[in-house]
């Protein structure tokens, strides 16, 4: 090979490594513009208690108002089946039997539901289909193991991003909340004590009295 050619490759060389680490660069950059394209609007949460043992859980994705003054009327969505969430339809996972606003639910993981009306209870609805677009609602015509119950809206404090929490913990249950914008909704849940909370007359006999301490 001629002596010619090695200036030129290593000119070559020395013009293509600044054009390489460029596109290696803007390759990098393009990357992380794309990862930060795709964070969800509506990002993941979740909220979970144990009462007496039996574990229950809501796992959803909150949507925010974004200078929506009321999200439920502004949106049109009285009188439909809407799921308190956003993407697919927020789940409610509960490992014991227990009684939801005076109904039995079994164990197992439900899809959550409303039913929004304007001047009338809602209906919640937890279906055994857990996994649900939220754009496909649940049959509301007697599907077996489905729950379906009023329950009355309240005015809250103004929650920008939709949130579902427990609250009222006690020994026998506790009452799940979900709030968003101006409203919200209080689902008592009970659960089936593992220990007796009466105590019986023999026994309080034994203690009753008057003492000084």
């Amino acid at each position: 090979m001629s002596d010619f050619a090695t200036p030129v490759r290593r000119s070559l060389a020395r013009w293509l490594a600044p054009c390489l680490l460029l596109i290696g660069l803007l390759a990098v950059g393009g990357a992380s513009s794309e990862a930060s394209a795709q964070v969800a609007a509506s990002e993941m949460a979740g909220a979970w208690q144990v009462v007496d043992g039996t574990r229950m859980e809501v796992e959803y994705a909150r949507p925010r108002l974004r200078n929506r003054p009321n999200p439920y009327g502004t949106m049109e969505r009285w009188g439909m089946t809407w799921t308190p969430g956003a993407g697919d339809a927020s789940t409610f996972t509960v490992d014991r039997p227990v009684t939801v606003l005076g109904e039995p639910l079994a164990a197992g993981t439900y899809s959550l539901w409303l039913v929004l009306r304007e001047s009338e209870p809602w209906t919640l609805v937890m279906d055994p289909t857990a996994e649900r677009f939220h754009l496909d609602p649940p049959d509301s015509t007697g599907v077996e193991g489905q729950l379906r119950a009023d329950v009355m809206p309240e005015t809250m404090p103004h929650t920008e991003a939709l949130t579902w929490e427990f609250a009222e913990v006690q020994a026998t249950g506790a009452t799940l909340v979900m709030r968003w914008g101006p409203l919200g909704v209080r689902i008592p849940i009970e659960v089936e004590p593992t220990y007796p909370l009466a105590v019986s007359e023999t026994d309080a006999a034994l203690v009753e009295g008057v003492y000084d301490y």
